[in-house]
């Protein structure tokens, strides 16, 4: 017989192929047969015993065996009473209490890989092949339940390929699906296109991101949504705002009460809501702005805490600052620097309204409104008392250079962080913009608290900050992300009380 005679091409391209192959096995291996999470169970959390609802969601933290980061979804984790709770589970969780819901947590069979890289392969494999991981357990059946809210991570701007395993376990006949889901960077639009495609039976209504809810905000969208039934008597009566109450505290206790209060800015209208405390004197008043793409909603938790023991909170939307705000204007005509003028605009009005001491005017915000609070302020620093500011998102400019490569590569509008469509101007009125060189000018004491698991606004750049400030407090929370909850939130409010006490 005759002898086959390799030429030495061929012999490398076989080894070279027998390599791929290899590597394929190992990569297949190392990505989708993780060690399979043990002790899990089909039970659900139970909620009211009359309830018809369930909340069900899938997080990060749930399929990895040690602490991290929702790697494609920039979702972090959070310690909350000593517990480390996913991004996830924080709103449905905040769900559960509102609506008195059981709860159920998808887990799949095997865990993910527990580096970024690991996680966010196999989550891009599973979603470019519409792979659907095996779970660890689920209910026996949802037949009791007529509204089902499903909360997940976007992971490649998509819902996890687990959320489609536990629905085709299922009949959907009848039932009416509600998603959400948590991102810093990406919304919920794709998303919603795999669930009523998973959901084809059901009658799916619109989803939310909820990016750090309030439960205000949670109620306010259900009400939205017309399913305001959902949501328990117990939780009703907490959030009737117009309503005179006595809140409990060990410190001086007022009631107070919420009024709807209108201003203007360049013929656009600004809505907002002040919690007054009732007292015949005049009061500290705290002006609360929110983050990118919220509403005044963010503020309500803090201007409850406030106004419960005497200091006045005005917590407002921006124009244009979301698609769902109550004030005027469109999110591609915001920026950072609208909203300083907005902000100069509420300042101004809040010196008419008669229960205010107009000496002791302090702002407060957060993120995106951290940014604007902190430059309103160096722009007006006899006009103001005290500044606090949450997780400041001075981040900003950096993103936008991250993003284009000049000034003029900047087009009309774009899809900032792949969620928020904004205008031109968003990123021109910072491209140029040294914002610790303008904020250093308000002398007054300043006070900085940041989460030391903030995935979105590095911490360093309120270190920097600080150093900025001649007179500034930076308290960092061990374990919280871009968003303060449950004891990150009493932790926050304990030092907003401590630095307002000093404040003359």
């Amino acid at each position: 017989m005759e002898k086959i005679q390799w030429s030495k091409g061929k012999k490398r391209g076989m080894v070279a192929l027998i390599i791929i192959i290899v590597l394929l096995l190992i990569g297949g291996w190392y990505f989708f047969l993780g060690n399979r999470i043990p002790n899990v169970t089909g039970e659900v959390e139970k909620g009211t015993e009359e309830t018809k609802s369930l909340v069900v969601y899938f997080s990060r933290s749930g399929v990895i065996k040690i602490d991290g980061v929702d790697a494609t979804s920039s979702a972090s984790l959070n310690l909350e009473d000593d517990n480390l709770m996913g991004n996830t589970e924080i709103p449905a969780r905040m769900i559960q209490k509102v609506t008195g819901a059981d709860l159920f947590q998808i887990q799949t069979e095997r865990y993910y890989r527990s580096a970024f890289m690991g996680t966010s392969i196999t989550a891009w494999a599973e979603e470019k092949f519409n792979m659907r991981p095996n779970l660890a357990a689920i209910p026996e059946n949802l037949d009791q339940y007529d509204v089902i809210y499903v909360g997940y991570p976007i992971w490649w701007f998509n819902a996890p390929m687990a959320i489609g395993s536990f629905f085709d376990s299922y009949d959907l006949t009848g039932k009416t699906i509600i998603p959400f889901c948590t991102s810093q960077d990406n919304g919920i639009d794709v998303s919603m296109n795999y669930i009523r495609e998973v959901c084809k039976d059901a009658t799916v209504l619109e989803g939310r991101r909820l990016n750090n809810p309030s439960e205000a905000e949670i109620r306010s969208w259900l009400e939205e949504l017309g399913v305001e039934n959902e949501i328990t008597e117990t939780s009703k009566e907490e959030s009737q705002e117009e309503t005179v109450k006595t809140a409990i505290s060990n410190n001086e206790n007022y009631d107070y009460h919420m009024e709807e209060i209108w201003s203007e800015n360049n013929g656009n209208r600004i809505y907002g809501q002040a919690y007054i405390p009732e007292t015949e004197e005049k009061i500290p008043l705290v002006i609360f702005s929110h983050e990118l793409c919220n509403t005044h909603t963010a503020g309500i938790d803090y201007a409850e805490e406030l106004a419960s023991h005497g200091v006045a909170t005005y917590t407002f939307d921006f124009n244009g600052g979301s698609s769902r705000n109550q004030s005027d204007g469109k999110t591609t005509e915001m920026s950072v620097m609208t909203e300083v003028s907005d902000l100069e605009a509420v300042m101004k009005d809040a010196k008419t309204w008669g229960f205010v001491d107009t000496s002791r005017i302090i702002l407060l915000g957060g993120s995106q409104g951290g940014m604007v609070s902190a430059i309103t302020a160096a722009r007006h620093t006899d006009d103001l008392a005290g500044l606090v500011l949450l997780y400041p998102a001075f981040v900003i400019p950096d993103a936008i250079h991250n993003t284009f490569s000049s000034k003029d590569a900047i087009p009309g509008t774009f899809n900032f962080l792949g969620w928020i469509q904004v205008g031109r101007n968003y990123a021109t009125d910072v491209w140029d913009y040294d914002v610790y060189s303008e904020i250093g000018s308000f002398d007054k004491d300043v006070l900085i608290i940041h989460g030391d698991r903030d995935y979105s606004v590095d911490l360093s750049y309120s270190e920097r900050a600080k150093e900025a400030y001649e007179n500034c407090e930076l308290h960092v929370i061990k374990g919280a992300g871009h968003g303060f909850y449950g004891s990150s939130f009493d932790e926050a409010m304990d030092q907003i009380w401590e630095y307002l006490a000093e404040i003359e």
